[in-house]
């Protein structure tokens, strides 16, 4: 009995201790992911980790659909404790009818920036940080035209480092901006929906470093956005 319970613990032991961290579906530019800081594949209810302040949160297709409830009078909203000034941060989002969807990014004094999407496009954001009264305003940093169709499944890698910040939809179309309001502290994400609904799954952290290539990256970038 003694060698089976051994022999159950091993197995157990090797196969957690072979378990991989999640790797982003494509290779980051801006940063390079050092430790995974929390994955949820939001395939059950809003576990106690996230603060579910406004919305309708409900699993749905191995997924978490939300929508916007009239008597809130506010965007659907869930907040989940992220750490450190430099990370990437993954997700995949669906469409389904709603108006607008972002990944928003907090500070420990409020709002920092955020990816944001919609039907015909997305961009990335620095938020008002001072709230509505304060002489900050919101100012999209680069936003780029492309279909969002309802009912497809996209993949979004979103990275933060210094003032910079990048968003690109399945590896390939891409949007990013600098400010200083960006460098500072993170203390947590949202994931928002404006209208009805939206459906999340699989949200990835990784504290992150700068990548070296970064600034060769973002010339060419620079290079390409003037063309257009």
């Amino acid at each position: 009995m003694r060698r089976f319970l051994a022999a159950a613990f091993a197995l157990l032991f090797v196969s957690f201790a072979g378990a991989e961290e999640p790797k982003p579906a494509f290779e980051p530019l801006l940063t390079k992911p050092t430790k995974l800081q929390w994955q949820d594949l939001l395939k059950e209810k809003m576990t106690s980790d996230w603060t579910v302040s406004k919305g309708k949160w409900s699993p749905l297709d191995n997924a978490m659909q939300v929508a916007e409830l009239k008597e809130d009078m506010h965007g659907a909203v869930a907040r989940r404790k992220i750490e450190g000034k430099d990370l990437a941060i993954q997700f995949s989002f669906r469409l389904d009818g709603a108006k607008t969807t972002s990944l928003s990014i907090n500070g420990p004094k409020g709002h920092v920036c955020r990816f944001m999407a919609k039907p015909t496009g997305f961009s990335v954001n620095k938020d008002d940080t001072d709230g509505k009264n304060g002489p900050d305003k919101g100012e999209v940093l680069q936003a780029v035209e492309m279909p969002i169709k309802p009912g497809q499944w996209y993949t979004v890698l979103v990275e933060m480092s210094g003032p910079d910040m990048v968003a690109r939809i399945d590896g390939k179309d891409i949007a990013f901006g600098s400010h200083k309001a960006i460098d500072t502290p993170k203390g947590n994400l949202g994931l928002t929906c404006a209208g009805e609904t939206v459906s999340f799954k699989n949200v990835i952290v990784w504290s992150a470093e700068p990548n070296p290539s970064w600034s060769e990256t973002k010339a060419k970038l620079e290079k390409e956005k003037a063309k257009k």
